[in-house]
């Protein structure tokens, strides 16, 4: 009998139903809050998975294309072609989805180096979780020329890049005729002229290599929600949006993502440097 009661007890205990708790409910409300205005039907979705996965499972509207299928170093102008087949231009807002956050990375860096001014990034169950409905289907867009503002040099491009961009320099690393000098006296000419360039380093460089060039050490830390892959935007005692040219010297596989990090927090030229 004691048996019986026992055995009953534990079955009415197991039958019960547990009450819900409000985690996944405040999930759910900050993945809106993050995607908030990340999505309009204006965002046209790119799916980075492999045409296998993406066939298998997808939300309608997006599109499959792998950053191995897309290198603009090849042909810019055929790139910029292309995204212009998918109805992307350059104010037309990006959204790079996948599962693995390299090739989410590299897919967007290719796009931005284009000159496509609104590329976002994130994961595709976060995507999935807030976004259900079909995307709508973009039509063609006119035929647009790439800026390609930025790309990754090595050691050696990186001296003739940086020599290139201080020569026209009222403070550069070369002598000026006394042509250039005067026209560097006249606002109206010598604002054109001037540049300014930061370096950015993730490892301890001699700042005298590189006289009268602003250097500082890129702060290192999470540059993306490891849950998201969104970008977060840094703060750094510079305004980045006032260099012509900004250069990470950086041989991490996480270049490319730490060149959208300075891309969104208000870079305008970005090069990576290996």
């Amino acid at each position: 009998m004691k048996l019986l009661v026992v055995v009953s007890f534990f079955f009415f205990v197991s039958c019960q139903v547990k009450p819900t708790t409000a985690v996944s409910e405040a999930g759910v409300r900050l993945e809106k809050q993050k995607f908030s205005g990340l999505v309009s039907p204006e965002t046209v979705v790119f799916d980075t998975r492999s045409t296998f996965d993406f066939n298998l499972n997808h939300v309608p509207g997006s599109l499959n294309l792998a950053p191995e299928d897309f290198v603009v170093d090849r042909d810019p102008m055929d790139a910029a072609r292309r995204l212009s087949l998918y109805g992307v231009e350059v104010k037309t807002p990006v959204l790079v989805i996948g599962i693995d956050q390299g090739k989410v990375q590299d897919l967007a860096w290719q796009i931005t180096r284009l000159g496509v001014e609104n590329v976002e990034t994130v994961s595709l169950s976060a995507f999935k979780a807030v976004v259900s409905r079909a995307q709508p289907v973009r039509k063609n867009t006119a035929i647009w020329t790439p800026s390609m503002q930025f790309g990754i040099l090595n050691q050696k491009q990186f001296q003739e890049h940086l020599s290139q961009q201080m020569r026209n320099s009222k403070d550069g690393l070369f002598p000026m005729s006394r042509a250039r000098e005067k026209a560097l006296q006249n606002p109206a000419l010598g604002q054109a002229l001037v540049k300014k360039v930061l370096v950015l380093t993730t490892a301890k460089i001699n700042p005298a290599g590189f006289d009268r060039v602003t250097v500082r050490e890129f702060p290192m830390g999470q540059y993306f929600d490891s849950d998201y892959f969104l970008v977060k935007k840094i703060s750094l005692d510079v305004q980045l949006a006032s260099f012509d040219a900004v250069y990470l010297l950086d041989q991490s596989k996480d270049s490319k993502g730490k060149a959208m990090v300075l891309k969104a927090s208000g870079a305008k030229s970005i090069w990576i440097v290996r």
